[in-house]
């Protein structure tokens, strides 16, 4: 018995918000200096940047795992829709 479409609905929703936030850092544009400065130039602007780049790995990290975490919660519900239904199955 194939899964509800409201069902169906609701993992996508679950699944997609994340996974469309680390697609859409992804996409972001990286500012690429036009030449690299000279040494001890800038280098609150140097340390700025990779703090800001750190964040960002971060915050991607952090959303890549809630993807993953709501995939293998769905899965694991997948599987016991699936035990429950072959148990049901037999039983009749």
């Amino acid at each position: 018995e194939p899964l509800e479409v409201g069902a169906i609905g609701e993992v996508y929703t679950e699944v997609a918000a994340p996974l469309a936030e680390v697609v859409q850092a992804e996409a972001a544009p990286v500012a690429l200096p036009d030449m690299i400065p000279a040494p001890n130039s800038d280098l609150e602007a140097l340390t700025a940047r990779v703090a800001s780049l750190e964040q960002r790995v971060s915050e991607q990290e952090a959303a890549l795992r809630r993807v993953l975490a709501m995939m293998i919660d769905w899965m694991d519900k997948e599987k016991s829709f699936e035990a429950r239904f072959v148990q049901n199955s037999r039983a009749a």
